[in-house]
């Protein structure tokens, strides 16, 4: 992940970016990827706050993410983005390694429930997965 220094490089050669927050909690982001949520964060809102920020996207795997154990404080962060698109990807196990390739691909029912929970507090901007594996 880029460092402020970094995006502000690269912001006046990009048109917008797309970025994933894998969990909520840093705990939960550091056990999916390795690595805390601290920087993905504040390149969200740094990019959210220079008109960058394209999409959010948040992968939905079922039994491994936070995201509805911390939903208030979820919705809170995306609404003060501002009007930015979020996506939710499914997720299956094509092409990845280790212990990820044993989830469960998610499933509209794992979806809906993180969809309606976000929509119920504000946050209308949705896109939902074209593909289900």
């Amino acid at each position: 992940m880029l460092s402020e220094t970094g995006w502000e490089k690269l912001l006046p050669v990009c048109d917008g970016a797309m970025l994933d927050l894998k969990a909520w909690g840093s705990e939960c982001h550091q056990q999916l990827t390795g690595r805390d949520n601290q920087q993905i964060k504040r390149s969200i809102c740094l990019l959210a706050e220079r008109g960058k920020l394209a999409e959010l996207r948040l992968l939905v795997i079922p039994g491994q993410v936070d995201y509805l154990q911390h939903i208030e404080e979820l919705a809170a962060f995306i609404k003060g983005l501002g009007d930015v698109p979020v996506r939710l990807n499914a997720f299956h196990a094509h092409g990845v390694y280790g212990e990820a390739q044993s989830w469960a691909s998610a499933t509209p029912e794992d979806v809906e429930p993180l969809a309606d929970a976000l929509k119920v507090r504000g946050v209308g901007r949705l896109i939902f997965p074209a593909l289900y594996l």
